[in-house]
């Protein structure tokens, strides 16, 4: 390359840098700033790598120009991850979220992930919930320009749907993916695995199908198990948060009758069974069978078809081996667990609230833990549009009874605070 080569894409690379560097915002924001350090940690290792490049460029030979040149161009591509971490810079600061979306997912980070997290909020446009460690998304392009991002605690993107990012009554769904961040960050799922105590069963199973598909790599498979080990962690971790408010989302967020395919995820009618049998190891069958007894019962129904493929037949089996393992390493890692025994202290009160068209910020002068007030959400829409699955789409899309519950776990936080003080 020659010098006015370099001085060209020399310029290119500053200015991309310059102009990332012009859109951070001024001062220290409450929520995100990790993120603004993590954009400056790259910005200054892209200029102290070209830094580097520019020293020897300015004394080598032509072959070595050469040589550096490329490695100046690598730099300015490497540079484009500015590009993906540009709007989430932009999310920083919003005042579009309601306080009740904040107060979810700080009391999700705080009972799932002991190490914390800098939550930054952005509306996706694929309509999903989702979770993102951006320290762990680029941490190659870190190493590669020798820099290290030093705090513990990590930006970590929460995307909401775009169409519909304040949903109370869907929220458990953002607790099934902090629990991947937890899965991750815990090795969760190598802990279910120490903990199965039918290893040789399930061994069997997998040289069983193996062999009925004429012995292909097992490796795929195994991949693929672990992907849905790592699913119903989360499905598991959420319903000791959530209780069977993470039923009533699934359902409808999945949604329950979905066939689905073999694919990362486990059958949608699977996840459903499985949600229901830890319901019932944790107690909450009564309370279901006293409020949605008949869609309880069109849950229990759903099947997804057994197709007798030796794959199929070997990841449906290996995950009923590793059930009480999973459930059990998901019970032990929450720092919170929602009783039935505590909801049915509250759960009157919070409808008798509720019917009046209030809050239920708080009962008998104490706050009212944010995941008793979305379940009683649940109940009540079961009571006034009646126990049918067509309930669950009603009362997802019901905005304003949806902004109440929000309301109300808004409002729990602040008698919270005042308990506190």
């Amino acid at each position: 390359m020659d010098q006015e080569s370099f001085e060209l894409v020399s310029g290119l690379l500053h200015e991309r840098l310059d102009r990332i560097e012009a859109l951070l915002p001024f001062g220290a924001p409450r929520r995100g700033q990790r993120l603004i350090d993590l954009v400056k940690v790259v910005c200054d290792g892209l200029r102290g790598e070209h830094g580097r490049i520019a020293t020897a460029f300015s004394g080598a030979a032509t072959d070595e120009r050469r040589v550096l040149g490329r490695k100046l161009t690598r730099l300015l591509q490497q540079s484009h991850i500015l590009n993906m971490l540009k709007p989430y810079v932009d999310d920083v600061g919003r005042r579009d979220v309601p306080v009740g979306v904040w107060q979810m997912i700080d009391m999700l980070v705080e009972s799932l992930l002991p190490g914390g997290a800098d939550p930054v909020i952005h509306y996706d446009d694929q309509d999903m919930y989702s979770t993102a460690d951006l320290v762990t998304a680029i941490q190659g392009t870190l190493s590669a320009l020798g820099v290290t991002y030093g705090d513990p605690v990590h930006p970590i993107i929460f995307f909401l749907p775009g169409t519909d990012p304040s949903n109370a009554l869907l929220m458990p769904i953002l607790a099934h993916e902090v629990g991947h961040a937890a899965v991750e960050d815990s090795h969760l799922g190598s802990a279910t695995l120490k903990n199965v105590t039918q290893i040789e069963q399930l061994n069997a199973l997998l040289d069983e199908c193996l062999k009925a598909a004429g012995d292909p790599s097992p490796g795929p498979w195994q991949f693929q198990f672990f992907q849905w080990v790592d699913e119903l962690l989360c499905d598991a971790l959420a319903t000791v948060l959530t209780g069977p408010s993470l039923l009533f989302a699934s359902a409808t967020f999945l949604p329950a009758p979905d066939p689905g395919t073999l694919g990362t995820h486990p059958f949608p009618a699977d996840r459903i069974r499985f949600t229901l049998e830890q319901l019932h190891r944790l107690g909450w069958t009564s309370i279901l069978e006293g409020c949605a007894p008949k869609t309880k019962a069109w849950l229990e129904r759903l099947t997804a078809p057994a197709t007798g493929e030796p794959k199929e037949r070997f990841l449906r089996g290996a995950i009923e081996i590793v059930k009480p393992a999973l459930f059990d390493v998901a019970e032990h890692h929450a720092t919170r667990v929602f009783k039935p025994d505590d909801f049915n202290l509250v759960s009157s009160e919070l409808t008798r609230i509720i019917e009046a068209g209030v809050p239920p910020a708080q009962v008998n002068g104490h706050s009212v833990d944010p995941w008793s007030i979305t379940l009683a959400g649940w109940l009540y829409q079961f009571r006034v549009r009646g126990d049918a699955p067509k309930t669950l789409a009603e009362a997802a899309a019901d905005r304003d009874f949806n902004a109440l519950v929000h309301k109300a776990i808004e409002m729990s936080r602040i008698v919270r605070l005042w308990e506190e003080s």
